[in-house]
């Protein structure tokens, strides 16, 4: 059964994807159907939290995360399942524990998992104490959200603290940029200091923002801990297909939810978290996503590359303190340094410890509390009140778009009951309520009793428990059921709220008590309810039941907080629900009234209906439209007070039965030609559509768009439209021929759409007429088609190929892409590229694997032989990567014609050299950035900081930021920025004694000094050559500046330009042939150019390199014209023959001029003859290219030399100056296949012409 419940849930999520709602809402009824004959109850309940994140992907319901002012559910170490946060607690007091054998006096823990308390380190520090009598301090840090309502808290751990003799520190972290200014503030105290850093089930949520895990880990790597304690999930729940995440999802948390049935003590909670858990990992992308849950293998990758390697761990020492839970659940050691936890041999929590690879020596000195936390921003604060909600970043749990629709009952009784989980957690947590339930009727005629009365019973998917003590009693209530008028709930059914003091005065058929709990419950607690009216065209109304503290009964502070609970519910219902609150008053005889809150109906905004039936609420609209009365019959009695209609327009129905209007003057509105406006039975206002006949509330104040959007998607309306259209196209056509059939290629319009989302980069998730598969699959067919087209076309090309190889990270460093562009003249001599290949190789490739799809190009694209010259571009640069690369790129593709070019981009060269110059201010450049981010770090260091600007007279400059490491050119630029604030980082220092990180004089002198030599590598850059002059000049620039460095004065910028000239002369010498001879051949050039050139770049030795060059040209030519007379005459030689032949010449003239060409020949070979020419007045590529072009048939060696050579990119940066990144960004997340088929596709049918 569960396979089978998998399966609709898969093939639901493929609907939703494919935005085909009515199919999916008809697969969740099915899920609905089946779900209760499976016979586990917690598969159950696995299936319906799956199809409960299906919809919430559907209608974007998107819960705030964390919660706001009670974040427990992102730190869940005491909330997930009892047997996983044990399990993280050997971790840490096995880890602890032997990192002390090394004779360590002092424990610092920094710890990311604590919230509320750390009960978790209680009897650890105690064991430790016991065990290491010498221990002589403990310092925990806990670094967290904040949690400013929950104070007090707080405050009993610093008590707790204090009895157990230790020292807590809690810090504010936001954001990954809060954690890594946190971190900042840390130092180690002294020598014999263990500092220990604890992520239990948290360091995965860090991967939900683009290169936030790797700068945490850098900056733990930089604080020098001894260990690092990870305990993660097992499994790989990142994948970015939607079908691939769910089926590895719904397999581990089946699992998981397995576990939960041996009912231990947190099973609520446990619950609790992984239905949230499952929701943002099947329901949210980007950075909503948190939940990103990886692989042991995927971290080991990470955190070796952050500079982490593994300690060795003891599967045997964690089975002895697991003893309890080793019948079900598994204690497995892997590669020994990681311990596996598994369920029944299914992997469900992996733990390991690390330390760092080259850690850094410690500085020597104490730090004080200052170091660590700044009092006035980093502790927790208790001055703010419970009323600050409304200043809450996260208030609006609601989505604005919401998706309803009167037959997709499934879904939106789903959708329902999630948002209004979302809003009972929301109002419970930042109420500090432990208890709320949800009451749901459907409809008068479905649940009701002899009587006539409604029946009344529990939504379990949208009650929310905090308390485990009232779990039970949850399970208990939810069997229960309550007549209309009775209970709680029944009375606020009628009345709409209801407060009941005291739970012991009511009837037990309306409040159970059969059990301890509910006896508690009964005689501790009051308890209120509200109805919430339905202002969507689902008709399903909600009572909400909440449980308050013990010991509020009947007191002033109790009424407050059911104020505060109903203003919560206002604003969090207003979208879809009216909360009715007026009664509050005639019900607690009170004067107590809502803040600013004078009317007791929440209005709404309206919304049309889409094509599909389901309706999108406005999220623009500012002003409020009176919501529908409640459906009592006592309705005149209520003390509702209407919201006023749009502009002052109320439409009143008069005494005759018409319409009155008090507007004077009214627009008609094109809408009213299709519909029929009359006037219902109850004095309702209804227009019916002309053609489909379908029925629309239709008061002035509720507008037209909703009829607009029904007109452009009723049938008939369209069919009528479609007849009209072809008879004013056509002016005379008969009946027969309008109601006449039209054929249609379906195969063809689909194979166009797929071309228009190739061509136009379109995502493939715009077409919703066919299913993602479908487009795929014509995708990939006209990709193919186009490839074999090119493939026939470059086997028919004569002449050689230039392949440049791109490869560089995207900005999150996750992926990396390699991009294969080919660059050739065709026969018209025109210049081309195509992009032959993009892939993808994720971030842990090594050039092993770049060869593997270097020759697997080579062989799919039968271009073996055609290439000649290679150029690489490695972003960030690597340069033992392009020596590699070289060498085995050079065995797998032997020289054609003599030689194969095989070098780095111009550009990825100067970056080598740039990265050069950085190496010898490392220390500097770590310095200024952290700077920078101290002054950063709050509002007073900012205000420091402009004192020390405005001392300065230094208002006009830009302020420094953080760099890219990957990328010289931002580094460049924060070493600019802060060069230029140098006193003012100086008089900083004077102000604040705890910035303690400004480079000294002298460092800022060496910084200073390299910087102004690296200007010129970035002036390059600004200026890239695209011609071969500018290209030749700029390299005659950089040997003069690296020649004048050589002479400088200082020793650190002599040996910067010794390592910059080694690494360039290796550059040169590859380039420079290539390069040359493709200069040599551009007619407006030829030697001069070169001999200008080497002048200025080799001075008194350019009469050597002129003559080897000299000698190299010749050679390359004589091997083209050995494969050409090898190849019989050519055709340029045929051509003349036919020229002469078919002339009308006497054959003694035909013969001289033959003598006469040999007798040229003889003497001078084309090369000679060519530069022996007066050089063209020639200024373009394309000019170059329309000479060769016309001169080809005099030179047909150097028209074929002149064809190779010419295609030479000068600048290698071709995708990433192009729209191929923007494509890449597009297309992030669907397969790599199908990106690369897109990007490739869109290229090859840009320029049909080429094939």
């Amino acid at each position: 059964m569960a396979s089978l419940l998998f399966h609709i849930l898969l093939e639901c999520a493929k609907a939703i994807e494919r935005r085909q709602l009515d199919v999916a809402d008809s697969l969740l009824a099915a899920i609905q159907s089946l779900a209760p004959k499976e016979e586990s109850i917690w598969t159950r309940k696995v299936v319906k939290y799956f199809a409960e994140a299906l919809v919430r992907r559907a209608y974007e319901i998107r819960p705030p995360w964390p919660l706001p002012s009670l974040p427990l559910l992102s730190y869940p170490t005491k909330y997930m399942n009892e047997p996983f946060f044990l399990f993280a607690e050997i971790t840490s007091k096995h880890a602890i524990a032997g990192a002390l054998n090394s004779g360590y006096k002092r424990l610092h823990i920094i710890d990311f998992s604590i919230v509320f308390d750390f009960w978790q380190w209680n009897d650890l520090i105690g064991d430790l104490k016991e065990q290491y009598g010498g221990l002589q301090s403990v310092l925990i840090t806990s670094i967290a959200p904040k949690l400013s309502k929950h104070s007090d808290r707080l405050r009993k751990n610093q008590e707790l603290a204090e009895y157990r003799d230790l020292e807590l520190r809690q810090l504010i972290c936001n954001s990954p940029d809060d954690i890594v200014n946190c971190i900042s503030k840390l130092r180690r105290k002294r020598e014999d200091e263990i500092v220990v850093v604890n992520w239990n089930f948290t360091l995965h949520k860090l991967l939900a923002q683009d290169g936030a895990t790797e700068r945490v880990l850098s900056k733990v790597k930089d604080l020098g801990a001894d260990i690092m304690v990870i305990v993660e999930q097992e499994a790989n729940l990142n994948r970015p297909d939607l079908s691939e995440r769910l089926e590895q999802s719904f397999q581990y948390y089946s699992h998981v939810f397995e576990s939960l049935e041996k009912k231990y003590r947190t099973v609520a909670l446990c619950e609790i978290y992984f239905r949230r858990q499952i929701g943002n990992v099947v329901a949210c992308e980007g950075v909503d996503r948190v939940e990103r849950i990886e692989s042991f293998a995927q971290w080991q990758n990470r955190l070796s590359q952050a500079g982490f390697c593994p300690v060795f761990q003891k599967a045997d020492e964690f089975k002895e303190d697991f003893q309890y839970y080793l019948e079900d659940f598994g204690i497995e050691e892997k590669e020994r340094h990681n311990i596996l936890l598994s369920w029944h041999g299914c992997p469900v929590a992996v733990a390991s410890v690390w330390k760092v690879t080259d850690p850094p020596q410690f500085s020597g000195g104490l730090y004080t509390k200052q170091d660590t936390v700044d009092d006035s921003e980093g502790m927790w604060s208790s001055s703010e009140s419970e009323d600050d909600e409304e200043n809450d970043s996260l208030v609006c749990i609601m989505a604005d778009r919401n998706l309803w629709s009167t037959q997709g009952s499934s879904m939106n009784r789903i959708a329902a009951s999630a948002k209004l989980y979302d809003i009972l957690e929301y109002t419970c947590h930042l109420h500090r309520l432990e208890l709320a339930v949800t009451w749901i009727f459907y409809g008068q005629d479905g649940n009701t009793n002899s009587k006539g009365k409604r029946i009344l019973c529990i939504d379990r998917s949208a009650c929310y428990v905090y308390d485990l003590s009232m779990h039970g009693f949850v399970c208990i209530y939810g069997r229960h059921r309550l007549e209309e008028g009775k209970g709680i709930a029944g009375k606020a059914l009628q009345t709409n709220i209801h407060i009941q003091y005291d739970i012991s005065l009511l009837d037990p058929a309306e409040f159970p008590d059969k059990d301890d709990d509910s006896w508690m419950i009964r005689n501790s607690y009051a308890a209120f309810a509200v109805r919430l009216t339905s202002t969507h065209p689902c008709k399903d109304d909600y009572v909400l039941e909440f449980f308050l503290p013990e010991g509020m009964k009947e007191t002033s502070e109790l009424e407050l907080l059911i104020n505060k609970v109903l203003r919560t519910l206002q604003r969090k219902c207003l979208k879809l629900w009216k909360v009715w609150v007026r009664e509050l008053n005639e019900a607690s005889g009170s004067e107590v009234r809502l803040d600013d809150e004078r009317t007791s109906s929440i209005p709404y905004e309206d919304g049309v209906l889409e094509g599909n039936g389901y309706m999108t609420l406005n999220p623009t609209s500012n002003q409020a439209k009176e919501t529908r009365e409640p459906l009592e019959q006592d309705v005149q009695e209520q003390s509702a007070i209407p919201a006023p209609a749009l502009n002052g327009e109320n439409s009143l129905p008069s005494v005759d039965g018409g319409l009155q209007s008090t507007n004077k003057r009214r627009k008609i509105s094109t809408v009213w030609d299709r519909f029929v406006k009359h006037q219902g039975e109850n004095g309702e206002v209804w227009a019916t559509c002309k053609h489909c006949k379908k029925k629309y509330r239709a008061e002035s104040k509720r507008g037209t768009s909703n009829l607009h959007k029904h007109l452009k998607n009723c049938s008939p309306s369209r069919q009528d439209e479609a007849e009209q259209q072809i008879l004013v196209e056509t002016g005379e056509l008969s009946t027969s021929i309008i109601q006449g059939n039209f054929v249609i290629d379906q195969e063809r319009s689909r194979l166009d759409i797929a071309t228009m989302m190739i061509k136009h980069g379109y995502p493939l998730t715009m077409v919703q007429l066919y299913s993602k598969d479908v487009v795929e699959a014509d995708v990939l067919a006209i990709c193919r088609q186009e490839k074999e087209k090119l493939i026939n076309f470059f086997d028919k090309l004569s002449c050689l190929l230039s392949l440049t190889l791109e490869l560089w990270s995207s900005n999150d460093k996750m992926m990396t892409y390699c991009c294969f562009t080919v660059h050739f003249i065709d026969d018209e001599w025109q210049l081309k590229k195509k992009i032959l290949a993009f892939r993808n190789l994720r971030y842990n490739y090594d050039m092993g694997t770049v060869l593997e799809v270097f020759k697997s190009v080579l062989t799919d694209w039968s271009i073996n032989k055609n290439v000649r010259f290679i150029f690489l571009d490695i972003t960030p640069p690597k340069d033992h990567m392009i020596g590699e690369l070289r060498s085995k790129v050079s065995d797998q593709a032997p020289p054609i014609h003599g030689h194969l070019f095989c070098v780095p981009s111009y550009a990825q060269t100067l970056s080598l050299l740039a990265q050069d110059g950085f190496s010898e201010i490392r220390s500097v450049l770590y310095k200024i950035r952290e700077c920078i981010e101290y002054v950063n770090g709050s509002s007073l260091r900012r205000q420091r900081f402009q004192e020390a600007i405005n001392n300065g007279s230094l208002q006009d400059r830009e302020m420094p930021t953080l760099d890219v490491p990957a990328r010289w050119d931002t580094t460049f630029l924060m070493l600019e920025s802060s060069l230029e604030f140098i006193t003012a980082f100086n008089h900083l220092e004077q102000l604040d004694d705890d910035f303690k990180v400004n480079p000294s004089a002298e460092e800022w002198n060496k910084a200073t000094a390299v910087f102004e030599c690296l200007k010129e590598f970035y002036k390059s850059t600004c200026n890239f050559p695209t011609s071969r002059d500018d290209y030749f000049l700029s390299v005659r620039d950089v040997y003069k500046n690296l020649h004048g460095w050589k002479q400088s004065d200082y020793v650190y910028v002599r040996a910067m330009a010794n390592r910059m000239k080694g690494k360039f002369d290796e550059y040169w010498g590859e380039a420079s042939l290539a390069l040359g001879i493709s200069a040599v051949l551009d007619p407006s050039f030829k030697l001069d150019f070169i001999e200008y050139g080497y002048r200025q770049i080799y001075d008194s030795d350019a009469d050597l390199h002129l003559s080897r060059f000299r000698y190299d040209l010749t050679c390359a030519y004589h091997k083209y014209a050995e494969d050409i007379s090898n190849q019989g005459p050519s055709s340029s030689a045929m051509a003349d023959v036919g020229r002469c032949a078919s002339s009308d010449i006497s054959f003694k003239e035909w013969r001289k001029g033959k003598y006469e060409r040999n007798m040229v020949h003889s003497q001078w070979n084309e090369l000679d003859q060519y530069l022996q020419l007066p050089p063209e007045n020639l200024d373009k590529d394309g000019n170059v290219l329309a000479w060769w072009r016309d001169n080809a048939q005099n030179f047909p060696i150097l028209g074929k030399m002149a064809r190779d050579f010419l295609a030479i990119p000068v600048s290698t940066v071709i995708s990433k100056s192009s729209e191929v990144m923007k494509m890449a960004s597009v297309h992030d997340g669907v397969r790599p296949e199908m990106a690369e088929a897109l990007i490739c596709g869109k290229d090859w049918l840009d320029s049909p012409n080429c094939k």
